[in-house]
């Protein structure tokens, strides 16, 4: 059976009208938690990644810290090896008068041990 299409018309028209006046005014309240969760995890995100990134350039900083402490007393052992080896060059040990100070010596290198009467235990 067929209707007329006077009676089909308005009511598709009125249907058709609705419906795009539903589409547009779409009450997304119920889905607002959602977006709230959403944000809210992605300020947690956020706040971990710049933490993380607080805590390496700590890190780094102590490392460049470190490696400068190290380098400042190698530095500082470095000039007293050099303050050594000027004070052994100063000493002059390579002089030849040395050796005939020696020879010229009146010890006895075949004489006994030296033992003081205070500390020998035969009284």
């Amino acid at each position: 059976m067929k209707l007329p299409v006077d009676a089909i018309g308005p009511k598709t028209n009125m249907s058709t009208t609705t419906a795009t006046q539903s589409r547009s005014e779409v009450d997304f309240s119920e889905y607002v938690w959602m977006g709230e969760e959403l944000e809210e995890f992605d300020r947690k995100c956020e706040e971990e990644f710049w933490e993380e990134q607080f805590i390496e350039c700590c890190f780094e900083e102590m490392i460049a810290e470190e490696e400068n402490r190290l380098l400042e007393k190698n530095n500082e052992q470095a000039q007293e090896e050099q303050q050594l080896a000027e004070n052994v060059q100063a000493l002059n040990l390579d002089k030849p008068e040395l050796p005939v100070i020696t020879f010229q010596s009146l010890l006895n290198p075949n004489a006994p041990v030296f033992i003081p009467r205070s500390m020998s235990t035969d009284r």
